[in-house]
């Protein structure tokens, strides 16, 4: 009689017996975020804003170098409160404007650092694969010229996937044994659109914890 469960079985005893921790060197948990602000117009009546954060975890399997998981997550934001007519639009001015756009990406790839774990100062660099997802969305506000009424139009959520790559530059400054402050910039741009990767460019700074 056949046995449909035999591989997972095994697959979940090897699992059980030899613990993740055995089948690897050293594990690092990594968080980061950054965010930015730029106020711009006449007026600085108009802002970009830009919120990113990323968590990663590295599996070493040679002493300084080991497989990575990561999750990247990052907000574009852009609020313009400036007024303007619109042609085909009669009496109506519009006086603000909103856009948001997300990005996610979930990516598997290589890490590698330069510099042996303890090290006072450690740079390292991960490249892999990645899927990107992105969302975006945003409203627009009309106001009558004469009347002050206003209206307000909600922009059809646009959303989209891609096959993507990473690139991570980090530079660690050690805390204690396990602990680490990191600062690191971050790329996820389209698969082999090399020339976009400065475009997606994102300066974060957080920890990473050897367990």
């Amino acid at each position: 009689m056949a046995r449909p469960f035999k591989f997972p079985f095994l697959f979940v005893s090897f699992f059980l017996a030899f613990p993740i921790s055995n089948l690897f060197g050293a594990i690092e948990l990594s968080g980061n975020f950054g965010y930015n602000k730029m106020l711009y117009g006449t007026s600085k009546q108009n802002s970009l804003t830009t919120r990113s954060y990323t968590s990663s975890i590295a599996l070493y399997f040679f002493r300084n170098t080991a497989f990575e998981l990561n999750y990247h997550n990052s907000t574009n934001m852009r609020l313009a409160n400036e007024r303007y007519q619109i042609t085909g639009v009669a009496n109506y001015s519009v006086i603000q404007s909103y856009s948001e756009v997300k990005y996610e990406s979930f990516g598997i790839g290589l890490r590698h650092a330069f510099a042996p774990r303890g090290s006072p100062v450690r740079p390292l660099i991960s490249l892999g694969y990645a899927k990107k997802f992105t969302d975006s969305s945003g409203n627009t506000l009309f106001e009558h010229d004469s009347n002050g009424s206003q209206i307000n139009v909600a922009h059809n959520s646009q959303k989209s996937r891609e096959d993507s790559v990473f690139g991570t530059v980090q530079l660690q400054l050690r805390i204690t044994n396990r602990l680490s402050l990191t600062g690191s910039v971050n790329t996820v741009f389209k698969a082999f659109e090399w020339d976009e990767a400065k475009n997606s460019l994102k300066y974060l700074a957080g920890f990473s914890w050897i367990i």
